[in-house]
């Protein structure tokens, strides 16, 4: 088992760095799919070898789904479970031949079974640079990229979402800078890539700033909840401002909405203005002693 764990995290961390540790890199990174019932729908992806010499890659699916609120993927190992998507994924070959310095791009298919329920199904295109071992149990370590695939099934699906939690840090602040939290929960069966905006309104109701709420297009899997982590630092300001958020998310485009308050006093350079405001005083004060 702990081959396995170790297995799997390296293939994530892997995904995770940039393309230029690896003499090989594949685009997009991420693949979403929509499609009927029964239908086959292509695709298809780059594999870009940045090596001087041809080189041979191997393809493989994995399923994933998330670890925890922060959408990290977990990669499930073959011999657990590797039934719904990556079963669907079929290739034209499992091994691919890239020219050195040059790229290919290479065709999938997604068959969809007909008689499978609507909603959000999950896989990964693993492509290695070293042949995968016929013994599962093998103690060798392949270094793998991934390609993340999301499906979604067309028919009876449901898209409802939930905002659980909206919430800023520091609450007082002497500039309008910090971080925004939501967490969403996806109520659904479909996977969710909310999109929209936060705005900043001061106290008379002026738009001071406005972010990105989502400028990672991060997805919410069916099911599950995540959070999202917002830094921004939009200057100085005064006095209580608002920070609206608005969400549109699902084929509908149904809305969520919430607001907190992020109060601002920039302490130092009121400081300052007082210290120089009390320097005057005094100094005017001294004048008229000398002018008696």
């Amino acid at each position: 088992m702990r081959k396995i764990c170790l297995l799997v995290a390296i293939i994530f961390f892997n995904c995770c760095l940039s393309r230029q540790v690896w003499a090989f890199y594949a685009a997009p990174a991420v693949i979403e799919i929509s499609g009927n019932r029964g239908e086959q729908i292509e695709n298809k992806f780059t594999l870009v070898n940045e090596s001087k010499t041809e080189e041979t890659y191997y393809i493989d699916t994995l399923k994933f789904e998330a670890s925890d609120e922060s959408g990290t993927p977990k990669f499930i190992p073959y011999s657990e479970d590797h039934s719904e998507l990556p079963e669907w994924l079929t290739f034209p070959t499992k091994t691919i031949k890239v020219p050195a310095e040059s790229y290919v791009e290479f065709p999938f298919l997604v068959v969809v079974p007909s008689d499978i329920k609507s909603g959000g199904y999950y896989a990964a295109i693993t492509i290695s640079d070293d042949q995968p071992t016929a013994d599962q149990n093998s103690s060798a370590i392949q270094t793998k990229i991934a390609l993340l695939v999301f499906l979604n099934v067309k028919g009876e699906n449901n898209e409802q979402a939930a905002l659980l939690d909206f919430s800023v840090s520091p609450k007082w602040n002497e500039k309008l800078a910090g971080t925004l939290t939501y967490r969403i929960q996806n109520q659904g069966n479909v996977y969710l890539k909310p999109k929209g905006t936060i705005t900043f309104k001061n106290l008379f109701g002026q738009t001071v700033a406005s972010i990105d709420a989502n400028p990672e297009e991060n997805k919410i899997l069916s099911e599950t909840t995540r959070k999202i982590d917002l830094t921004f630092d939009q200057g100085l300001n005064i006095g209580p401002v608002t920070a609206k958020l608005n969400l549109e998310y699902g084929e509908e485009q149904k809305t969520i909405q919430a607001s907190t308050t992020i109060w601002l006093i920039p302490w130092k350079i009121l400081s300052v203005g007082l210290i120089s405001i009390l320097l005057v005083i005094i100094g005017l004060r001294i004048l008229n002693k000398k002018k008696k």
